[in-house]
């Protein structure tokens, strides 16, 4: 399935004010920066997170812009915040120090945990022991060979 302007606003239907120009935009950078060989059948959810946190970090900065602000300040996470004598801290379990920006916003949050589970699937890391339901060393003859340590 290809992901369109169109399927990217029913599956984020807060997205559905912002111009097609844009999301069509960061749905193609999503295609060109992705793996859909890794990614497999989560490959389109990937392309539409990735454009999704795109598009609200460009939504925070014309916030900032129209408050004032300067755009393109990296925000992460805010785990504490006070104003006055009153102060409020909130711990937040998704957040991935390895992440970086992808933090900054709860798509790139679920992008980064889609990403990682599925560049981890499929891993077996085999014993470096001989077991004995292994097959019989055919090889035991050859110059150089060592049982115990199987490529």
């Amino acid at each position: 399935m290809t992901v369109d302007v169109a399927t990217f606003k029913e599956a984020f239907p807060e997205f559905a004010s912002n111009a097609d120009a844009q999301v069509s935009f960061w749905l193609m950078q999503g295609v060109a920066t992705l793996n859909a060989r890794l990614l497999g059948n989560q490959y389109d959810l990937a392309v539409m997170l990735f454009a999704a946190h795109f598009v609200a970090g460009s939504i925070q900065n014309q916030q900032a812009v129209a408050n004032g602000g300067v755009p393109g300040q990296s925000i992460g996470p805010v785990i504490s915040k006070a104003v006055g004598p009153v102060s409020k801290t909130m711990g937040t379990f998704s957040v991935d120090p390895r992440a970086g920006q992808y933090n900054n916003t709860t798509y790139g949050q679920r992008l980064w945990a889609l990403m990682r589970a599925t560049a981890a699937g499929g891993v077996y890391i085999r014993p470096r022991t001989r077991l004995n339901a292994w097959p019989s060393d055919r090889l035991a003859g050859i110059a150089g060979y060592d049982p115990v340590r199987r490529w």
